[in-house]
């Protein structure tokens, strides 16, 4: 069975509601809808500047589906995470994986692997195949399934280059972990080029679809829960929905769960991603699900030294 590489590099969105609504926390001020998102959308942009160079150990467990929804196959990967800032990307971050341990068995000379490996990526010619090395590396224990960057953007309907695609509806409050939220809903009503599935936009997924080709029609919808204090984000339930021509309806093929805690740098860093994809029969106008990684993130902390692979050298 094919599992489809998946990749996550994101932008995103906001838009224009005028539901009036109290942050309590905020001296009691009434605050528009469009006023709280635009809020909220700077502080992801800080989430965006801020989480470099950090470090943290990560937890990657597989669960491949077979066609009756039972679990056929399962891995677990252990690593040493970091975001690492790419010698040529004029400040672009990677995610990079120094894998330590697979389904429970350590593996041997892992810190020597791993400065063999930057010696490597110093002479890449780009940054995009220096991206490409990292990203080769960080999932060599994943097999057919792969993917990364979910750590790196967070809220993508918040990024001011997409808001026209969304809009956004207060919906309430909740309380996570003692801490009240705001929650709103988000939704995409119209296409965009940047946000695609088996495509080439900037927001792409690639699934597994069986059936002749089709416009597909992909959209994103979900939630955010908002640190009411500090508009923050403590949680994404985000999908992402395909229309196939002649379907009348929309059918999930990708779900992300996000949780953000607590750190020492002024932002929520990730404490849990769970991603969920699914495989579609076109002629059947079925979806079931087929595959689920979930990453788990330990405390976060700056390398001794920042790690830049154009700073690495060989003690010889």
């Amino acid at each position: 069975m094919k599992i489809s590489r998946t990749s996550a590099i994101i932008l995103l969105a906001c838009i224009t509601i005028f539901t009036e609504i109290t942050i309590i926390g905020q001296n009691n001020d009434a605050v528009s809808t469009e006023d709280l998102v635009g809020r909220a959308a700077r502080r992801s942009q800080v989430y965006l500047e801020t989480f470099k160079n950090l470090l943290s150990e990560e937890t990657k467990t597989f669960e491949i589906y077979d066609k009756q929804g039972g679990v056929k196959k399962q891995r677990k990967v252990e690593s040493t995470f970091l975001v690492y800032q790419l010698a040529r990307g004029d400040g672009q971050v990677a995610e990079f994986r120094n894998v330590v341990a697979v389904d429970g068995k350590k593996l041997r000379n892992t810190d020597e692997r791993a400065k063999d490996f930057f010696e490597k990526v110093v002479s890449s010619e780009s940054s995009q195949k220096e991206l490409d090395r990292i990203r080769d590396e960080s999932s060599r224990y994943d097999e057919d399934f792969a993917i990364n960057g979910l750590t790196l953007f967070q809220a993508i309907a918040l990024n001011h280059d997409l808001r026209p695609a969304f809009t956004f509806t207060v919906i309430g409050t909740e309380t996570i972990s003692g801490i009240k939220t705001i929650v709103i809903a988000f939704e995409q009503t119209g296409s965009n080029r940047s946000i695609t599935v088996n495509g080439d936009g900037a927001n792409n997924y690639d699934i597994e679809i069986d059936g002749e080709k089709s416009e597909l029609n992909p959209r994103i919808r979900g939630k955010l829960w908002l640190d009411e204090e500090t508009l923050n984000i403590r949680r994404e339930v985000r999908e992402r929905t395909i229309r196939p021509q002649g379907w009348d309806r929309s059918v999930v093929v990708a779900e992300d769960n996000f949780e953000y805690g607590d750190s020492e740098f002024g932002i929520l860093t990730p404490k849990k991603i769970v991603h969920v994809q699914h495989v579609i029969k076109l002629k059947e106008r079925s979806a079931r699900k087929d595959a689920k990684v979930e990453f788990v993130y330990g405390r976060f902390t700056k390398p001794d030294v920042e790690v830049k692979s154009s700073e690495v050298k060989s003690d010889n």
